[in-house]
């Protein structure tokens, strides 16, 4: 009776042992998972506070521009019908209306394509990189990339 009873103890034993890793394996799954339900749950509420704000935001946004002014595109596009070719005025006034170019565009919009061509004809000659920016007063990177824009 005492070797039964020492057996299933021992079999208790082992099984409890056996089943401990297992048991703290799923306690820590479910640990995780749970503190990722709350990250979820979180960045559901955020989204949702965020969504709100946005369309606030575009209800309440004033119009970019004022009634009956058209963008620069549709007053060049504009140009193109018969009476405002006609018109003398309608270019003058077209060219009052639109913006000035953005920040960093050149105010010759041609610059780009000259230099180019320089970097070309430069290279064609058989004159390195370096020696290219020297001549035309370039920054090295800028003469490099147009060279590689060149030969594509």
């Amino acid at each position: 009776m005492e070797l039964i009873a020492a057996i299933v103890l021992a079999l208790i034993s082992g099984a409890l042992i056996t089943a401990y890793p297992i048991l703290r394996w799923r306690l820590a799954a479910e640990q995780r998972q749970a503190q990722l339900q709350r990250q979820l749950d979180d960045l559901q509420t955020q989204l949702t506070a965020l969504t709100q704000e946005l369309a606030s935001l575009k209800n309440t946004q004033p119009a970019t521009q004022p009634p009956g002014h058209l963008d620069p595109l549709s007053q060049i596009e504009q140009l193109a019908n018969p009476h405002a070719l006609t018109n003398s005025d309608s270019l003058e006034s077209i060219v009052e209306q639109i913006a000035a170019l953005p920040t960093g565009a050149p105010s010759d919009l041609f610059e780009a394509d000259r230099k180019l061509l320089a970097i070309s004809r430069l290279a064609e000659h058989g004159h390195p990189l370096p020696e290219i920016a020297r001549r035309l007063s370039l920054p090295l990177g800028e003469v490099e990339l147009l060279s590689s824009l060149r030969s594509r």
